[in-house]
Protein backbone atom coordinates (compact mmCIF):
# COMPACT_ATOMS: atom_id res chain seq x y z
CA UNK A 1 0.00 0.00 0.00
CA UNK A 2 1.57 3.55 -0.91
CA UNK A 3 1.06 6.58 1.75
CA UNK A 4 1.77 10.04 0.93
CA UNK A 5 2.87 12.45 3.60
CA UNK A 6 2.01 16.16 2.60
CA UNK A 7 5.05 18.47 2.95
CA UNK A 8 4.42 22.24 2.46
CA UNK A 9 6.67 24.42 1.05
CA UNK A 10 9.11 25.60 3.51
CA UNK A 11 8.65 29.51 3.84
CA UNK A 12 5.72 29.83 2.52
CA UNK A 13 3.42 29.73 5.41
CA UNK A 14 -0.14 29.92 4.26
CA UNK A 15 -1.00 26.28 5.79
CA UNK A 16 -3.21 25.62 2.90
CA UNK A 17 -3.93 22.32 2.04
CA UNK A 18 -3.20 20.44 -1.09
CA UNK A 19 -5.21 21.00 -4.18
CA UNK A 20 -5.00 17.22 -5.06
CA UNK A 21 -7.73 15.31 -3.79
CA UNK A 22 -6.66 12.64 -0.73
CA UNK A 23 -9.01 10.12 0.13
CA UNK A 24 -9.06 7.96 3.25
CA UNK A 25 -8.38 4.26 3.82
CA UNK A 26 -11.11 2.82 5.90
CA UNK A 27 -8.73 0.33 7.47
CA UNK A 28 -6.45 3.43 8.86
CA UNK A 29 -7.30 6.03 11.34
CA UNK A 30 -5.48 9.14 9.87
CA UNK A 31 -3.83 8.13 6.88
CA UNK A 32 -4.69 9.04 3.65
CA UNK A 33 -4.11 7.18 0.78
CA UNK A 34 -3.12 8.89 -2.91
CA UNK A 35 -5.53 7.85 -5.73
CA UNK A 36 -3.51 9.03 -9.12
CA UNK A 37 -6.35 10.10 -11.30
CA UNK A 38 -6.98 7.77 -14.73
CA UNK A 39 -5.53 8.79 -17.70
CA UNK A 40 -7.76 9.32 -21.47
CA UNK A 41 -6.88 6.99 -23.55
CA UNK A 42 -4.34 7.40 -26.42
CA UNK A 43 -5.62 9.21 -29.50
CA UNK A 44 -3.96 8.50 -32.51
CA UNK A 45 -2.77 11.81 -34.92
CA UNK A 46 -5.60 13.06 -37.67
CA UNK A 47 -2.87 12.56 -39.76
CA UNK A 48 -1.21 9.25 -39.01
CA UNK A 49 -0.35 7.18 -41.93
CA UNK A 50 1.20 3.91 -41.97
CA UNK A 51 5.18 3.50 -41.88
CA UNK A 52 7.55 3.92 -44.96
CA UNK A 53 9.25 0.97 -45.32
CA UNK A 54 11.03 1.98 -48.85
CA UNK A 55 13.14 2.46 -50.83
CA UNK A 56 14.38 -1.34 -50.56
CA UNK A 57 17.71 -2.47 -50.48
CA UNK A 58 19.54 -3.07 -53.40
CA UNK A 59 19.15 -6.96 -54.45
CA UNK A 60 15.54 -6.43 -52.53
CA UNK A 61 12.29 -6.02 -54.16
CA UNK A 62 8.85 -4.03 -53.63
CA UNK A 63 5.83 -5.79 -52.92
CA UNK A 64 2.50 -4.14 -53.00
CA UNK A 65 0.07 -5.95 -50.18
CA UNK A 66 -2.85 -7.76 -51.90
CA UNK A 67 -5.06 -6.31 -49.43
CA UNK A 68 -4.21 -2.61 -48.57
CA UNK A 69 -2.46 -1.11 -52.11
CA UNK A 70 -1.22 1.42 -49.65
CA UNK A 71 1.01 -1.21 -47.77
CA UNK A 72 4.49 -1.84 -49.19
CA UNK A 73 7.10 -3.94 -48.04
CA UNK A 74 10.81 -5.31 -48.77
CA UNK A 75 11.07 -8.59 -49.83
CA UNK A 76 15.46 -10.26 -50.13
CA UNK A 77 14.07 -13.23 -52.25
CA UNK A 78 12.98 -12.70 -56.21
CA UNK A 79 9.64 -13.48 -56.73
CA UNK A 80 10.06 -17.31 -57.04
CA UNK A 81 11.96 -17.23 -53.60
CA UNK A 82 15.60 -18.43 -52.74
CA UNK A 83 17.42 -20.55 -55.21
CA UNK A 84 18.33 -23.97 -54.72
CA UNK A 85 21.59 -24.23 -54.82
CA UNK A 86 24.76 -26.43 -55.35
CA UNK A 87 26.28 -28.01 -51.52
CA UNK A 88 28.76 -25.79 -51.23
CA UNK A 89 27.03 -22.90 -52.34
CA UNK A 90 24.08 -20.34 -51.12
CA UNK A 91 21.93 -17.88 -51.95
CA UNK A 92 22.04 -14.96 -49.61
CA UNK A 93 19.16 -12.37 -49.15
CA UNK A 94 19.16 -9.58 -51.73
CA UNK A 95 21.80 -11.67 -53.42
CA UNK A 96 21.12 -12.08 -57.13
CA UNK A 97 22.19 -15.87 -57.02
CA UNK A 98 24.32 -18.75 -55.83
CA UNK A 99 27.76 -17.79 -54.05
CA UNK A 100 30.42 -20.20 -53.07
CA UNK A 101 30.82 -20.53 -49.53
CA UNK A 102 34.65 -21.10 -49.03
CA UNK A 103 36.73 -22.49 -51.16
CA UNK A 104 36.82 -24.97 -54.00
CA UNK A 105 37.94 -27.95 -53.95
CA UNK A 106 41.86 -28.08 -54.25
CA UNK A 107 43.13 -31.32 -52.80
CA UNK A 108 42.70 -33.60 -49.90
CA UNK A 109 43.84 -31.26 -47.15
CA UNK A 110 42.92 -27.67 -46.41
CA UNK A 111 45.64 -24.87 -47.96
CA UNK A 112 47.54 -23.43 -45.84
CA UNK A 113 47.92 -25.23 -42.48
CA UNK A 114 50.08 -24.51 -39.39
CA UNK A 115 52.68 -26.95 -38.46
CA UNK A 116 51.02 -27.86 -35.57
CA UNK A 117 47.76 -28.85 -37.49
CA UNK A 118 46.34 -32.32 -36.78
CA UNK A 119 45.62 -34.50 -39.46
CA UNK A 120 42.64 -36.79 -40.18
CA UNK A 121 41.33 -38.42 -42.83
CA UNK A 122 38.02 -39.61 -43.16
CA UNK A 123 37.91 -43.70 -43.30
CA UNK A 124 41.78 -43.99 -42.34
CA UNK A 125 42.44 -47.59 -40.10
CA UNK A 126 43.18 -46.47 -36.69
CA UNK A 127 47.17 -46.22 -35.73
CA UNK A 128 47.91 -43.02 -37.30
CA UNK A 129 49.92 -40.25 -35.38
CA UNK A 130 47.93 -37.17 -36.93
CA UNK A 131 50.82 -36.08 -39.24
CA UNK A 132 49.89 -35.56 -42.72
CA UNK A 133 52.01 -39.10 -43.93
CA UNK A 134 49.63 -40.90 -40.95
CA UNK A 135 46.81 -38.86 -40.30
CA UNK A 136 44.04 -39.75 -37.74
CA UNK A 137 41.25 -42.07 -38.60
CA UNK A 138 38.23 -39.97 -36.37
CA UNK A 139 37.62 -36.58 -35.20
CA UNK A 140 37.30 -37.64 -31.65
CA UNK A 141 40.56 -39.44 -31.63
CA UNK A 142 41.77 -35.33 -32.86
CA UNK A 143 40.06 -33.79 -30.36
CA UNK A 144 41.70 -36.29 -27.64
CA UNK A 145 44.91 -34.61 -28.39
CA UNK A 146 44.25 -31.74 -29.36
CA UNK A 147 45.47 -28.58 -27.17
CA UNK A 148 43.85 -25.05 -27.13
CA UNK A 149 44.42 -23.06 -29.98
CA UNK A 150 45.57 -26.22 -32.46
CA UNK A 151 44.16 -26.67 -35.88
CA UNK A 152 42.38 -30.21 -36.55
CA UNK A 153 42.72 -30.83 -40.28
CA UNK A 154 40.34 -32.89 -41.87
CA UNK A 155 40.61 -34.73 -45.38
CA UNK A 156 38.13 -35.07 -48.34
CA UNK A 157 35.28 -37.63 -47.62
CA UNK A 158 32.52 -38.36 -45.10
CA UNK A 159 32.93 -38.68 -41.39
CA UNK A 160 30.61 -40.45 -39.90
CA UNK A 161 30.47 -39.74 -36.01
CA UNK A 162 29.31 -37.36 -33.36
CA UNK A 163 31.71 -34.34 -33.06
CA UNK A 164 32.38 -32.87 -29.43
CA UNK A 165 34.10 -29.51 -29.52
CA UNK A 166 34.99 -28.52 -25.54
CA UNK A 167 37.66 -26.12 -26.21
CA UNK A 168 39.03 -23.50 -28.64
CA UNK A 169 40.00 -25.99 -31.22
CA UNK A 170 39.49 -24.81 -35.02
CA UNK A 171 38.06 -27.83 -37.00
CA UNK A 172 39.01 -26.95 -41.18
CA UNK A 173 37.65 -28.81 -43.86
CA UNK A 174 39.23 -29.98 -47.21
CA UNK A 175 36.35 -27.56 -48.83
CA UNK A 176 32.72 -27.38 -48.51
CA UNK A 177 31.20 -29.55 -50.75
CA UNK A 178 33.97 -32.16 -49.99
CA UNK A 179 34.49 -32.20 -46.52
CA UNK A 180 30.88 -33.61 -44.72
CA UNK A 181 29.95 -34.50 -41.01
CA UNK A 182 27.16 -36.77 -41.31
CA UNK A 183 24.92 -38.55 -38.52
CA UNK A 184 26.73 -40.92 -37.00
Amino acid sequence: MLFLVWVGALGCGDGEAPSHSVERDAGLEDAGTFVPPVPAPPVAPADAAAPMLTPCPAGWREVIDADDPDVVTCDPWPEGGPLACAADEAHFPGGGGCSRIGSACAGEWPADLPADAIYVRAGEPGGGDGTAGAPLGRIADAMAVAADGQTVALSTGDFAEEVTVDRAVTLRGACVAGTRIVDA
